[in-house]
C-alpha cells in the first residue's frame, strides 16, 4: 500500500480522464489519504518507438518535475512534459 508523501506514476495507454476520475478515487478508498494532500500521481502514455520522447505529467506542478526528472534520468531520447494528467493521457490514446 502507499503511505503518506507518496507518488503514485501509471505508465499505460488509457482514455483521458481514467487515472483521476477512476484510478485515484480507487486508491484513496482504499488507502484512506487524499489526493494531493497525502499522496501524488503521475501519468506517461507508453511509448512504443524508444526514439521518441516520453510524455510525462504530474498532478500538480511541482510533482509533475519530479515525475519529468526521474524520466528524463533514463530516457535517452528526452522528454516532454505534459499540462496535465488528461493531456499526457490525450498524447497516448
Amino acid at each position: 500500500m502507499i503511505s503518506g508523501g507518496d507518488i503514485v506514476v501509471y505508465e499505460s495507454t488509457v482514455y483521458p480522464g481514467v487515472t483521476e476520475e477512476e484510478c485515484i478515487p480507487l486508491i484513496e478508498k482504499l488507502s484512506g489519504l487524499s489526493y494531493n494532500s497525502h499522496f501524488f500521481a503521475g501519468y506517461s502514455p507508453v511509448q512504443a518507438n524508444p526514439d521518441t520522447r516520453k510524455v510525462t505529467s504530474g498532478s500538480t506542478p511541482e510533482i509533475a518535475k519530479i515525475v519529468n526528472e526521474a524520466y528524463a534520468s533514463i530516457i535517452t531520447a528526452g522528454t516532454l512534459l505534459a499540462a496535465s494528467i488528461r493531456e499526457a493521457e490525450a498524447a497516448g490514446a
